[in-house]
């Protein structure tokens, strides 16, 4: 299932482990019936919940989210989402705004307008795969790159792990859509899926009453596995 939808509300967001609870809107029709909230709004878009981990608070551009529809008997029809991406205009606004938004740390209005005077349409390859390149701009120095760089980087992360935990739903097996205070809807201590894909063997996560606390141990575990490639035994 893939919807393109913008930002509209934060319902709930963990700092810790970065599980977020957002109100998307869209005008695809395609959204299921139980999963609309039930209220007009002035553009006439539709309104739905996405629920994940690290997913994108601004409206600055569009995205596009890839997921499952599932029900909650607390919070209702919400999208799992499993992995997404932005949807940049190819135009020097668009590249602005998207380089502004926050989305990427590191980068605020004033650097993202310097990005993009430099080097225009080609601003976001020079950060991908030219990093070194954004020194030529005056004020963005070693330290500031690594800035750039670091942030650039943990996104990247965020989205891998996402990627790697879809498959597993440990959402919605151990926490149920987890809401603000709810506790592991799954017994607890029980143990989760265990990948058979070489390099994804870690995600044998214990899970205790507190799930999202937890995750993020799961997330330090599965970085330490992208990085040997071997399991690791918990």
């Amino acid at each position: 299932m893939s919807i393109v939808a913008a930002f509209d509300k934060v319902l709930f967001f963990n700092p810790a482990s970065k599980y977020s609870v957002l109100r998307m809107k869209t005008a695809d029709i395609m959204i299921p019936q139980e999963a609309r909230t039930p209220y007009r709004y002035a553009d006439h878009l539709i309104r739905f919940v996405a629920v994940g981990y690290d997913l994108p608070q601004t409206s600055a551009v569009s995205f596009e989210f890839e997921g499952v529809w599932a029900k909650n008997a607390n919070y209702g029809c919400q999208l799992q989402v499993e992995r997404w991406s932005e949807i940049v205009p190819p135009t020097l606004e668009g590249i602005r705004g998207y380089l502004s938004s926050g989305l990427l740390k590191g980068i605020g209005e004033k650097t993202a307008e310097a990005i993009v005077q430099r080097f225009g349409l080609n601003s976001l390859e020079v950060i991908e795969k030219h990093p070194e390149r954004l020194l030529e701009i005056r004020g963005i120095t070693e330290e500031k790159l690594e800035d750039i760089k670091n942030g650039y980087a943990e996104s990247k992360v965020m989205r891998d792990l996402m990627t790697i935990l879809a498959p597993f739903k440990q959402i919605s097996t151990h926490c149920g859509f987890a809401g603000v205070g709810a506790r592991c809807a799954g017994k607890k201590n029980g143990i989760a899926p265990v990948s058979s894909t070489p390099g994804q063997e870690i995600v044998k996560t214990v899970c205790s009453c507190h799930c999202e606390r937890n995750l993020q141990s799961s997330f330090a575990f599965i970085r330490a596995a992208q990085r040997s490639k071997k399991p690791i035994e918990q």
